[in-house]
């Protein structure tokens, strides 16, 4: 007997305002990789590398017992904090995919079947382990992966649509809720990306 699942089906035959999908590693890996470049923004390289600048020239001050700081050492301090704060963020892109493949491991609830299904009041998901109806309002931000759509709840909690399950019309549909009910978007890398 063949088996005719929804998720085989083409888009053109679920309903236009929801899909059905399986989670796959890959699809983790992009959802994490795509939270971790709303995280690493220009702004937080700045401030970090800020930071260690300013600690590496007091640690200098303290060392050179309150003599003037020279021109030279301020730039060594730049550089020290620059070529940390690149080496913390290229770290996080290391350890990033490790992390999410280890979460779809242990994540017995992302098995399955997901349905997901709106309208202009709220997303609705369905999986084997239960259902939730979340209001547009009850979304922190939005991000607009390259391979998936994360809707936040709060900086470190976010649901993940794989973009392979969504048309482009679903998708600036999903985005045009958001839109509406005032949800910004947060930008990847601190630069927005989306122009749906």
């Amino acid at each position: 007997m063949t088996d005719t699942s929804t998720t085989d089906k083409p888009q053109a035959e679920q309903a236009e305002d929801a899909v059905r999908f399986q989670y796959t590693e890959d699809d983790m890996v992009a959802a994490h990789m795509a939270w971790w470049s709303g995280s690493a923004s220009w702004q937080t390289f700045l401030k970090f590398a800020g930071c260690i600048g300013v600690f590496y020239i007091g640690l200098v001050y303290l060392m050179n017992w309150g003599a003037p700081t020279p021109p030279g050492q301020i730039a060594g301090a730049v550089l020290v904090g620059l070529v940390v704060t690149i080496g913390g963020f290229a770290i996080g892109y290391v350890i990033t995919p490790r992390r999410a493949r280890k979460i779809y491991r242990e994540h017995k609830a992302l098995g399955g079947e997901h349905q997901v299904a709106w309208d202009e009041e709220a997303i609705r998901t369905r999986s084997q382990v239960g259902a939730n109806e979340m209001p547009w309002t009850i979304f922190h931000c939005w991000l607009d992966g390259p391979q998936t759509l994360l809707l936040y709840q709060a900086g470190n909690l976010f649901h993940a649509i794989p973009k392979r399950a969504l048309s482009p019309a679903q998708f600036a549909d999903i985005v045009g809720h958001l839109r509406a009910a005032g949800v910004p978007e947060k930008p990847r890398f601190g630069f927005v990306k989306s122009e749906a």
